[in-house]
Formats: C-alpha cells, structure tokens, sequence
C-alpha cells in the first residue's frame, strides 16, 4: 500500500484527488448516505477524503486487501457487472478508471451510473486529458520499458461534456488540474507535466 500511494504522490494525481476530495466531501459526509468508489484501488480517495464509510469497489483483490484497512465495507467485482440495484446510490465516485475503456464501454459505464444514481444524486469523476504528458505522448515508452502492451482511450472535455449530456446527467462543474510528475524511465528522471479532467454531475 505504501509503494501505491508514494506512486500517487510522485505521479501528481493527489493533486485531483485532492480537488474531487473537496467537492466531494459535503455530498459524502451526510450519515446514512450511500456511496460507493468504482475503481477504488487501495482506497486512497476514501483516506483523502476521510470517508470510511464510502463502499469501495474494485475487480483486483490485491489492491482490495490494502482498502479493507481504509473503507468498512469492500466488494471485488468488476464495474460493469455491479451488485447494486436501479436508483439506490446517492453518490458514485469514480476516479481515473475509465480512461482503460473504449468509446462502447465509456458509453455502457456512463449508462450504468446514471441508473445506479437516484434522483439527486451526484457523480463525481476523474480521467485523463489527452494532454497529460504521462499518459498521452510518453504512454507508448513507459509501455516498451515494462514490455506491456496496455491500452489507454483518452477524450477530451468536450467528449466528456456529450458523455454527461447524452446519459442525462446534469453537469454541475467542471475543473483542469494541473501538476508536476515525476517518473523513473529506465535510468532516467523524468518531470512530466499532468493535467486532469474533473467533472461533478448530478441526476436530476
């Protein structure tokens, strides 16, 4: 766990983490409330935004071990197939998870938050922009480094703005958060610029 969150450090994602944390803190706060985290990986956003009892929800049961110490509640399931019925959430977080998936899938997730929401409920959501130097032009040498071959989909503001639009959610905000990156590229140090796009939407 450790190893993951000084990654996140270095990276400059806490920068948006942060941000969404903010936003999110007064919708998340309330008792009773629920709220769950898709993609939550070792539950850092849950720490960042001192929110133990946001259910967190990941497919890795490595990084789900880690998030037990974090969330009270876990469940191992992929975020396409997900255990919750319609309009039963209040709040659905989902930070830089779906930049994996392609137009079809974005279209199918966004979909299912909107159903999982319940009127007035929010969505708060991260990705990355296509201008972010670590996943955007310098993916392909981080990918031959690592010899993987892990595809990223990244989209825009604009397409995220028809996202929200065509699934009904309202967009309430909308924010570019920029940091600094630093990356280890075999026996080299890179500074990357970042820059995330961070989205808050509501059912109406």
């Amino acid at each position: 766990m450790e190893e993951f969150d000084a990654i996140a450090k270095d990276s400059g994602r806490m920068a948006a983490l942060h941000r969404v944390g903010t936003l999110a803190k007064p919708a998340l706060s309330p008792e009773g409330a629920t709220s769950i985290d898709l993609g939550c990986g070792t539950g850092l956003f849950a720490k960042v935004v001192g929110a133990k009892s946001l259910v967190g929800v990941d497919f890795s049961e490595v990084l789900l071990a880690s998030a037990r110490e974090r969330m009270e509640t876990v469940l191992q399931h992929d975020i396409f197939d997900l255990p919750f019925a319609a309009c039963s959430i209040e709040n659905i977080v989902s930070l830089f998870v779906i930049d994996d998936y392609s137009s079809e899938k974005k279209a199918r997730f966004f979909a299912t938050v909107f159903s999982l929401l319940k009127p007035g409920g929010n969505f708060f959501f991260a990705a990355y922009s296509p201008r972010d130097e670590r996943m955007g032009a310098w993916h392909g040498a981080f990918n031959r480094q690592r010899q993987e071959s892990i595809e990223i989909y990244l989209e825009d503001v604009s397409s995220y703005r028809r996202r929200f639009q065509q699934c009904g959610l309202l967009l309430e905000q909308l924010e570019i958060i920029k940091a600094d990156g630093v990356f280890q590229l075999g026996i080299h140090t890179l500074k990357l610029r970042r820059e995330f796009i961070v989205m808050v939407g509501q059912k109406e």
